[in-house]
């Protein structure tokens, strides 16, 4: 299973998660970017699981926002995970170390 960072990464059109992938965006259950979120997925018909950041006040916090995406991937167990921040890409990467993270 491949894992996808959203904003800088599946929202640029040049990665397309199938199904059986997952989404892992810092975007905060709650905010308003979340429907725009969505609304982008179903224009585009991508139909893969889409985790949303749980804490409201991380929104603007990159390094909760990377732990919190570590132990997803980690849970996952995902082969492969695509990010576009680097400082997120480097607290993932030591946190997820049998995840192949690339930076975008």
């Amino acid at each position: 299973m491949i894992g996808y960072d959203f904003n800088g990464v599946v929202d640029t059109g040049r990665f397309i998660p199938n199904e059986e992938d997952v989404i892992i965006t810092g975007v905060v259950i709650g905010g308003g970017l979340v429907i725009s979120t969505l609304e982008y997925l179903q224009e585009h018909n991508i139909k893969c699981a889409v985790y949303f950041n749980p804490y409201p006040n991380g929104a603007n916090n990159r390094e909760l926002v990377a732990t919190w995406k570590a132990e997803i991937i980690n849970k996952l167990e995902l082969k492969t995970f695509y990010e576009d921040d680097f400082l997120q890409y480097q607290i993932i990467k030591q946190c997820s170390p049998k995840c192949e993270v690339i930076k975008v």
